[in-house]
């Protein structure tokens, strides 16, 4: 799940109106309130924007999942060498220098590679084939230590129903009634919908950002702290205790 239900709580839980321009597609995703001008408040993703006042997580009902996240090792080998992802459609992030949603770590030197500077998906459909290459170790690293990859995936039909079955119809209401469970208030949730590409350390602020993601950087509206970094126990999960409109 985008969430892990067996570690996450809420201590409130609330349906809220959806807002048009919501386009909620993940369980887990980060929300705000908005002004629809019904006179009742509504949600939506997170945009990373100052002016948003948090309003907590979607738990359910949500439209399909779409993303996952893994957590993988490989050796460090002498540049240039190929990695073969497990998982191939690595989830693209921008258009800026790291283009995909996916951080490379160096575990033994503690340094991060840099896409488009150390490695790359070097031929057109590599990142769908999950095919790295690295052109060169970055600064401090050394050949023989161990790289530790956490990248965003996009799942295909198969693997959906192989990870999390086909829900049933009654699971649709969102779409049916505009409506969404929102888990609020005050809580901890070990989630995957944030943004790969930052560095997560434990107490630290976490941010609402864009896309339903938390991030750390900082233009977004205060959600929580870090409780669990990605990489630890290597389930991919960001732990956040959080706490609805912290900037009021």
């Amino acid at each position: 799940m985008a969430f892990d239900l067996t570690k996450s709580y809420f201590n409130d839980i609330k349906e809220r109106t959806l807002s048009p321009a919501a386009n909620i597609t993940e369980e887990g995703s980060c929300l705000v309130y908005v002004d629809d001008g019904t006179g009742e408040v509504s949600v939506q993703q997170s945009a990373g924007a100052a002016s948003e006042q948090f309003a907590g997580f979607s738990i359910t009902d949500a439209l399909d999942y779409l993303t996952d996240i893994s957590v993988e090792t490989y050796p460090i080998q002498t540049a240039p060498f190929t990695i073969q992802l497990q998982n191939g459609n690595v989830a693209v992030y921008s258009t800026g220098p790291t283009t995909h949603e996916i951080q490379f770590l160096d575990i033994t030197a503690t340094v991060y590679y840099v896409e488009n500077t150390d490695y790359s998906f070097a031929a057109p459909g590599d990142d769908t084939k999950g095919l790295i290459t690295v052109s060169g170790l970055h600064a401090g690293s050394s050949v023989g230590d161990v790289a530790q990859i956490v990248y965003r995936y996009t799942l295909t039909q198969q693997q959906i129903i192989a990870k999390y079955h086909q829900r049933s119809v009654n699971n649709f209401a969102q779409s049916y009634f505009g409506l969404v469970s929102v888990g609020c208030m005050d809580g901890e949730i070990f989630t995957t919908m944030y943004d790969v590409t930052k560095v997560y350390a434990i107490n630290t602020a976490i941010y609402t950002g864009p896309n339903g993601k938390l991030t750390t950087v900082t233009t977004g509206a205060l959600a929580g702290r870090c409780t669990k970094t990605p990489a630890n126990n290597g389930d991919g999960y960001l732990g956040c205790k959080y706490k609805t409109n912290l900037a009021t």
